[in-house]
């Protein structure tokens, strides 16, 4: 049963280091617990951030198109785009490498609202073309995945076109904490994703409101265990990609993390156990004393054999 709650409110612009990757110090004895009989558990509760970074940005701003066995990749610049924008970005750096693609006409890129899908047309019929797309953001061109996509004058999109993936989220870790002796403490955490074992919260990016990204929670979707009585010294909040980059995107942000302190359950299971025990051995002592009378005692001066 929990007993009581702290709570750490963090302006990651007050920190050190980046947005992304920044750390602040805990005072000496701010939170502690009797280690025997409690412990701490430490989760997210709020992390709330501006939503202010481009929806094509480096390093995937990028697709390939192969003619002839030569790649030819075209970049596209950094920014916010409608799917209409886009569409017509595209027709521009493609018709800008039409005579290297075997083309002498026009090379067309049409959005349908329809469909919400791209349709890729060369008017030019000729050898095998191949236009393939980052893995990481396939989705914005409407493919569901990095590979070559095999075309002689037609190409649709797969799927409706999403600038942000279904599953696109950003993790958010915990790291650093030390206990009063210095020494690294082993987090024992409730859940994990893929193994990632100090993580505090998997936001999602596609979600409402777009201009905001906000992460609430009561604390018990993931936390953390910590096997010392006390935090002291600085913890590291790390903001990843799912691939395990650094979200070096993300503006400054604020933070709640949730102190618990509660009672040591796994303790009081020894305890209880240590308890048992005894009483066994007092158990079994008692039943040994009723079934020795004092007549069948040897006399003290006889020698005893087997």
């Amino acid at each position: 049963m929990q007993e009581r709650t702290q709570y750490l409110f963090i302006d990651s612009a007050k920190c050190l280091g980046e947005p992304y990757d920044f750390s602040f110090h805990l005072p000496s004895h701010a939170i502690k617990c009797d280690g025997k009989k409690e412990r701490l558990r430490i989760s997210l509760i709020k992390w709330t951030c501006r939503h202010d970074w481009y929806v094509i940005r480096s390093p995937y701003n990028y697709f390939i198109c192969r003619y002839n066995g030569v790649n030819i990749s075209m970049t596209i610049p950094e920014g916010n785009y409608t799917y209409t924008d886009l569409a017509l970005k595209l027709k521009e750096l493609l018709n800008a490498n039409k005579a290297s693609l075997g083309e002498s006409g026009t090379i067309n890129v049409s959005y349908s609202p329809i469909t919400n899908k791209f349709k890729f047309t060369f008017s030019t019929p000729s050898s095998v073309r191949y236009l393939q797309f980052p893995v990481e953001k396939c989705n914005c061109f409407g493919f569901t995945s990095g590979v070559l996509y095999a075309m002689n004058t037609v190409l649709n999109s797969e799927v409706p076109i999403n600038f942000y993936g279904e599953d696109e989220r950003l993790l958010i870790y915990l790291d650093g904490i030390h206990a009063e002796n210095g020494k690294s403490l082993t987090h024992q955490a409730d859940n994990k994703l893929n193994d990632h074992g100090t993580i505090l919260a998997s936001v999602l990016v596609n979600n409402e409101p777009f201009e905001t990204l906000v992460y609430e929670d009561d604390g018990t979707l993931y936390g953390h265990y910590i096997s010392e009585r006390a935090l002291i010294g600085h913890l590291k909040i790390r903001i990843l990609t799912t691939a395990g980059i650094n979200a070096d995107f993300v503006p400054h942000s604020h933070i709640v993390l949730r102190v618990d302190v509660i009672k040591n359950d796994k303790q009081r299971e020894i305890n209880l156990m240590n308890h048992l025990e005894n009483i066994e051995d007092y158990v079994k002592l008692l039943l040994i004393s009723q079934n020795i009378g004092g007549n069948n005692l040897p006399p003290s001066n006889e020698k005893i054999t087997s």
